[in-house]
């Protein structure tokens, strides 16, 4: 209502305007792939994947102070956090419990249609969440949320390891181009905005890299997957080793 009301308003908002041309984007795509007779139930599911940028608006209309834009994003890493722990214990539970993958595997695609988890070989499983790019959103949050701290926020650097982690067993390219572009993007908005701080972000990224590489090098010594190795594989399309 709020957003009706004030049109005029908030019509002239920039991330308004770039999400109305996103979503209509979206739609001219839909119809492309409906005529080209594509799957439509991969269709329905992409579309359903874009289905929080309605809450763009209610963003914008609602969070009109510095506290409860920071409370709101506060929210969001928090929630991407609980995902990430998420993933973190499917796949712990897939490679010690036998009946694990199966549970997960129906439970995630067709009870809760949260996402997919499969086995690639031995106990190395790919765990994808449909959501999956609100953790790379909250791995920006994270960083930003650190800037003006003296020290490392320890809060904020576990839960963007986390996400990151997360993330990395999704397996597929496009999450991982997803999450680059997230942190570029992190670096270029710093140079041309807050250029005095470009030394602290670019601190947090280059010890958020090494903590998430350590983390998935320690479950591959407890859970014994060669997680890396095929990580780097399928990015660059090599034979896992």
């Amino acid at each position: 209502p709020e957003l009706c009301k004030n049109i005029k308003k908030y019509i002239k908002n920039p991330a308004l305007l770039l999400t109305v041309a996103f979503v209509i984007y979206l739609l001219i795509s839909a119809v492309r792939g409906y005529w080209a007779q594509n799957n439509m139930s991969v269709l329905v599911s992409d579309l359903k994947g874009f289905f929080w940028l309605f809450l763009v608006p209610v963003f914008i209309a609602t969070v009109q102070s510095k506290r409860k834009l920071y409370f709101l994003l506060d929210v969001i890493v928090a929630g991407a956090t609980l995902q990430a722990l998420y993933v973190l214990l499917v796949n712990i539970i897939c490679v010690l419990v036998p009946d694990g993958l199966m549970f997960f595997y129906d439970w995630m695609l067709y009870d809760s249609q949260m996402g997919f988890v499969n086995i690639i070989s031995g106990t190395i499983f790919r765990i994808f969440m449909k959501s999956c790019p609100y953790m790379a959103f909250a791995c920006a949050v994270a960083v930003f949320r650190q800037i003006k701290s003296k020290k490392i926020n320890w809060y904020y650097m576990t839960a963007q390891v986390l996400c990151m982690n997360a993330l990395f067993f999704s397996f597929p390219r496009p999450v991982y181009g997803c999450l680059l572009i997230v942190l570029v993007a992190v670096v270029v908005m710093t140079l041309l905005f807050l250029r005095k701080h470009i030394k602290r972000i670019l601190t947090v990224l280059l010890l958020s890299v090494v903590m998430m590489v350590g983390f998935i090098g320690l479950q591959e010594l407890t859970l014994g997957g060669n997680y890396l190795n095929y990580g780097i594989a399928r990015t660059f399309n090599l034979e896992p080793r």
